[in-house]
């Protein structure tokens, strides 16, 4: 039996590939994110990336986490918060600012 906060015990009793519509309804009565860390993940990521236009995405990417593989780290599972601290990091790091 899966063991979790939540009981996922349904999923063993299914097949795994389950409809979209199943996760949905059993997750409605879970606490949901608040949708506006999306704007300001995308501003602060934007931000970033005009002071450094040259940059591919997932160059942009990697030069501010790191490299996963390198780490031995998974991005699926970090919050939004701890995103978002990163990012205002890089931000008050001066990235891309000119220096003469």
């Amino acid at each position: 039996m899966v063991t979790s906060e939540f009981n996922l015990s349904w999923i063993e009793e299914k097949d795994y590939r389950g409809s979209i519509r199943e996760w949905i309804d059993y997750f409605k009565g879970i606490p949901k994110r608040d949708p506006k860390r999306i704007e300001e993940v995308l501003t602060l990521l934007k931000e970033i990336w005009e002071r450094v236009p040259d940059w591919r995405f997932f160059q942009l990417i990697e030069n501010i986490f790191g490299c996963p593989r390198r780490q031995n780290r998974c991005f699926f599972y970090q919050e939004d918060d701890i995103t978002i601290q990163r990012l205002r990091h890089v931000l008050g790091m001066g990235v891309g600012a000119t220096h003469e």
